[in-house]
C-alpha cells in the first residue's frame, strides 16, 4: 500500500510540473520542431552543429561541421553530443531523427525541467519534508532557477535535471557510502562532463567538501581518508580519465586562458538582491555580468541574512556550533562547498588586488565565465531555506510559523513566475528559410541549381574566426547565420570557425586565408580538387584580401542577403601568387626614388625605420629588440613629422602564433606640453594583425592621426597574461599612409613592412 502510495506521490509530482511547463512554454510545444530557441550566436551554433552531427558526420566524437578541413572533436563544438549520439546509434537501426530533431532538442530541454523537479522533490523528500510542500518547493527551485536563462544560447548549461539528480543521488550516498552508489554517481558525472565540462566543476566542488566534512562529523559510520579517496575517484576522477582517454588524439594546443573570468564574474548584488523584479526597480548596477545573474530569492535572501546573524551570534561561544547550521549535516556540508564556489563565483581571492595569482591556477583557468559558480549557491541555499522554514513551521505550529511559512512559499510562487513568465516569448524563433525544405523562397532556389558534389566546403565574408581565445574576428551583419543555413541544407563543411578552445595551430593554418597573402596557403594541401563555395554577405564591407577573394571568383546567383560565388582552388593559388607577384613588380618600377638606402614613392616624403642594432630589413629577423612580456616595453619612442597627415604604423612581433602573445596590449601615448604621457589609442594586438609567418613572425599594423606638428610619441606592449616569456620586435615603420616604402635584394622584396621571398 505504501509503495502504491508513493507511485502516485511520484505521478502527481511529473503531472505538476508537466502542467506547470505547459502552462508556461506551451506555444512552442505545439509546433516544437519549427522553433529555434536563438536566433544566432552560440544557441544557433548548438543547434545547426547537432544537426550537422547527427546528418552528415560518419564518427561518433568528431565533426566536421566547421574548421574544414580538420574538423573538430564534438566536445569542442557547444553541440549536445550525448543526445546526438544516442540518435546516431538509432540510425544504424534504420531510425532516423534527424527532420525531427529540432523538435527532439526542443522538448528534452523543455522536459529537464520536470525531471529537474521530481529529482528535486525526491532530495527534499530524503530531507524528510512532507510530500506536499516537497511537490511546491521542487518545482518552485527549478523553475526560478537561473539555469532557465541559458534557454536562449547555452542549451548544454540549460538541462535543469542534472544538478538535482547528483544533488539526490549525493544525498543516498552520505547516508551511506557504498560503491554501488559511487558507481552511479561516476555514470552521472560521465553524461554531465559529455554534457559540460562545467558540470564536473561545480559536482567535484560539492563532493570534496562534503567528503572532508563526512570525515569530521561523521563517527558513527566513520571512513578512512583512503577509502574517501577512493570515493573521489570512483566519481569525480575515473569519468574525466575516460574523457581524456576519447579526446586524447586531439591537438592539445589550446588556449590555456580564456578571455572572460573577471568580465563574467558575480557579483553579491546579482545573488541577493532583486535586479530588474518589479520590487526592485530602484536597483540599479550598471557593472552586474548577466553571467553571474543568479538570483536565489528573497525569501532566501532572507534566511542567509539569518544564517550570517546567526554565525555571528554563536563564532564568540561555540566556534563548532557556528558551522552547524541545520540539525542535518548533509546540508551543511552541502553548504560549506556551495559557499565557497559562491566566493569563487564573486573572484574572490583574485578581485582583491591578486589578479597575478590566477595565472598560477592551472586547469582552473579553463572556467573563465565563473558567475555559474553561484549556481551552486542557488540550489544549495534554497534547498536550505525551505528545510528550515518547514522545521521551524514544525516545531511552533503557531501562528507565526505559519505566517512565515505561507507568506515564502507565496512570494517564491511570485519570484519563479517572474523568472519564467516571459522565457517563451524569448526563446520562440522562427527560421522560414530552413521550413522551406524543397528551396523555393527566392534566397534557397539556387541551392537546387547547382551541384553539391562539385563542392568541398564553405568560405564566408566577412570572415569570422571565434572561439580559440588568441585570435577574435568578429562576424558581421547575419555572415553566421546564413552560412549555418546554407551547411544546413548542402551538408558542406564551413572553412571559418565558430567553435570553443580551437587548436592554435589549426587556428594559424586558416586565418593564413583571411591575412595577407605574403606566403604560399599552406592549408590549400589539405585541400581536395573541388570548389569552393563563397558566401559573401551583401551590405557589408570587405577588407582587401578579402575582395581579392571575391574578384577571383565566379558569381552563381544573388539576393537581398547574400551572394553567391564559385572559387576553385586554382584560383585561391593564382590569387596567392598574383598578389607576391606584383609586389615584386611594383619595386621594379623606375619612377621610385632612392632615400637612403630605401626606394620610395615620393621624393619629399619623410619615414621613420628603426630596428636593433640598425639593421637593414631582413625576412629572418635575426637581430631583434627583446623585451619582457610581463613587463611594459616600450618598442619605439620619437618625433613624428612636421605635419598632422594621417600615418600608418607597423612593426614585426614575434611568437604571434603561440598562446596568449597575440593578446598583448598595445598602447599609443603622445607626450603634452607638459612632459607627461598620455595614452591616446590602445588595443589588443591580434586586432591589428595583418600577417603571420609560418615561423611566428607577424606583421602588426595601424593608422594614427597626430594631434599637433612634431607630435613626440611613445609605443607600448605588454602582456598581463603570461607567466614569463620573451618579446621580439623588429622593423618598426612610421610612414604617411599614401605612401610606399621599398627595399630589395637578391632573396626577397620589401614593401611597406611586408616581405616577399623572389
Amino acid at each position: 500500500m505504501i509503495k502504491k502510495n508513493n507511485i502516485a506521490k511520484n505521478v502527481s509530482v511529473l503531472a505538476v510540473s508537466t502542467i506547470l511547463l505547459i502552462v508556461f512554454f506551451g506555444n512552442i510545444l505545439k509546433s516544437p520542431n519549427n522553433v529555434f530557441f536563438a536566433k544566432g550566436g552560440d544557441g544557433l551554433k548548438s543547434t545547426f552543429g547537432s544537426y550537422y552531427h547527427l546528418q552528415y558526420d560518419s564518427t561518433y566524437w568528431h565533426t566536421n561541421c566547421m574548421n574544414y578541413p580538420l574538423g573538430e572533436s564534438v566536445f569542442f563544438t557547444g553541440n549536445q553530443p550525448v543526445i546526438i549520439n544516442v540518435l546516431k546509434v538509432l540510425q544504424t537501426f534504420g531510425i532516423d531523427a534527424s527532420n525531427n530533431l529540432t523538435a527532439i532538442l526542443n522538448v528534452w530541454l523543455l522536459l529537464s525541467m520536470v525531471l529537474g523537479a521530481f529529482f528535486m522533490y525526491l532530495l527534499l523528500k530524503k530531507l524528510n519534508l512532507p510530500w506536499i510542500y516537497a511537490l511546491i518547493v521542487a518545482n518552485i527551485i527549478i523553475f526560478m532557477s537561473p539555469q532557465l536563462g541559458r534557454l536562449g544560447g547555452h542549451f548544454n548549461l540549460a538541462y535543469l535535471y542534472l544538478i538535482p539528480l547528483f544533488l539526490y543521488l549525493l544525498k543516498l550516498f552520505y547516508d551511506k557510502p557504498s560503491y554501488k552508489i559511487s558507481f552511479l554517481i561516476a555514470i552521472l558525472s560521465f553524461v554531465a562532463l559529455f554534457t559540460h565540462a562545467y558540470f564536473l566543476a561545480f559536482y567535484s566542488f560539492w563532493l570534496f567538501f562534503l567528503l572532508i566534512y563526512y570525515y569530521f562529523n561523521e563517527k558513527e559510520n566513520p571512513a578512512s581518508i583512503i577509502k574517501l579517496i577512493l570515493f573521489f575517484t570512483i566519481q569525480i576522477i575515473l569519468p574525466f580519465i575516460i574523457f581524456s582517454l576519447l579526446t586524447n588524439s586531439y591537438p592539445s594546443d589550446r588556449c590555456v586562458f580564456p578571455w572572460g573570468f573577471f568580465q563574467t564574474r558575480a557579483f553579491p548584488e546579482s545573488v541577493f538582491l532583486p535586479i530588474g523584479k518589479p520590487y526592485g526597480k530602484f536597483l540599479h548596477f550598471s557593472y552586474l555580468k548577466w553571467e553571474g545573474m543568479a538570483y536565489v530569492g528573497l525569501v532566501s535572501t532572507i534566511v542567509f541574512l539569518f544564517i550570517v546573524y546567526k554565525y555571528f551570534k554563536f563564532k564568540k561561544n561555540n566556534i563548532l556550533r557556528c558551522y552547524k547550521l541545520t540539525d542535518n549535516n548533509f546540508l551543511n556540508a552541502l553548504f560549506i562547498g556551495a559557499f565557497l564556489a559562491l566566493l569563487v563565483s564573486f573572484a574572490y581571492p583574485f578581485e582583491w588586488g591578486l589578479e597575478w595569482m590566477l595565472k598560477y591556477t592551472g586547469p582552473f583557468r579553463q572556467f573563465r565565465a565563473i558567475g555559474r559558480f553561484s549556481w551552486l549557491f542557488y540550489y544549495t541555499i534554497n534547498i536550505i531555506s525551505f528545510y528550515l522554514i518547514w522545521n521551524y513551521y514544525k516545531k511552533n505550529k503557531n501562528t507565526l510559523s505559519k505566517l512565515i511559512l505561507v507568506v515564502a512559499l507565496l512570494w517564491s510562487g511570485y519570484d519563479t513566475w517572474l523568472n519564467v513568465k516571459d522565457k517563451e516569448s524569448s526563446i520562440n524563433h522562427r527560421f522560414v528559410h530552413l521550413e522551406d525544405i524543397n528551396n523555393k523562397l527566392p534566397e534557397n532556389r539556387w541551392i537546387n541549381n547547382i551541384n553539391i558534389k562539385e563542392y568541398q566546403a564553405i568560405l564566408t565574408f566577412p570572415f569570422f574566426h571565434i572561439g580559440s581565445e588568441v585570435y577574435w574576428i568578429d562576424s558581421q551583419g547575419e555572415a553566421v547565420k546564413n552560412t549555418f543555413i546554407v551547411s544546413w541544407k548542402t551538408g558542406l563543411p564551413i572553412i571559418p570557425v565558430m567553435l570553443s578552445r580551437t587548436s592554435l595551430s589549426q587556428t594559424m593554418n586558416t586565418l593564413a586565408l583571411y591575412f595577407e597573402p605574403l606566403e604560399k596557403y599552406s592549408i590549400l594541401n589539405k585541400y581536395n580538387n573541388k570548389n569552393i563555395l563563397l558566401l559573401k554577405e551583401n551590405n557589408t564591407k570587405l577588407n582587401n584580401n578579402e575582395n581579392r577573394f571575391v574578384n577571383y571568383a565566379l558569381m552563381i546567383d544573388s539576393n537581398k542577403y547574400y551572394s553567391v560565388y564559385k572559387l576553385p582552388v586554382d584560383s585561391i593559388k593564382k590569387l596567392n601568387s598574383d598578389y607576391r607577384n606584383r609586389l615584386i613588380d611594383t619595386a621594379n618600377d623606375p619612377s621610385l626614388f632612392r632615400k637612403d638606402n630605401f626606394l620610395v614613392s615620393d621624393t619629399n616624403m619623410s619615414f621613420i625605420y628603426y630596428s636593433h642594432e640598425n639593421v637593414l630589413p631582413d625576412y629572418k629577423h635575426l637581430f631583434y629588440l627583446k623585451g619582457h612580456a610581463k613587463k611594459t616595453n616600450c618598442i619605439i619612442e620619437t618625433n613624428l613629422f612636421d605635419d598632422t597627415d594621417t600615418i600608418t604604423i607597423s612593426f614585426w612581433m614575434k611568437n604571434l602564433n603561440k598562446d596568449l602573445i597575440p593578446r598583448s596590449e598595445l598602447r599609443l601615448k603622445a607626450q603634452d606640453k607638459d612632459g607627461n604621457w598620455r595614452q591616446i589609442f590602445g588595443t589588443t594586438i591580434f586586432r591589428m594583425v595583418k600577417f603571420v609567418s609560418k615561423d611566428g613572425w607577424g606583421l602588426v599594423e595601424f593608422d594614427y592621426k597626430p594631434q599637433k606638428n612634431n607630435e613626440r610619441i611613445r609605443i607600448e606592449v605588454l602582456n598581463k597574461l603570461v607567466v614569463s616569456g620573451e618579446f621580439g620586435f623588429d622593423d618598426i615603420l612610421i610612414k604617411k599612409t599614401h605612401t610606399d616604402i621599398y627595399y630589395k635584394t637578391d632573396s626577397f622584396v620589401y614593401k611597406n613592412n611586408r616581405y616577399v621571398k623572389k
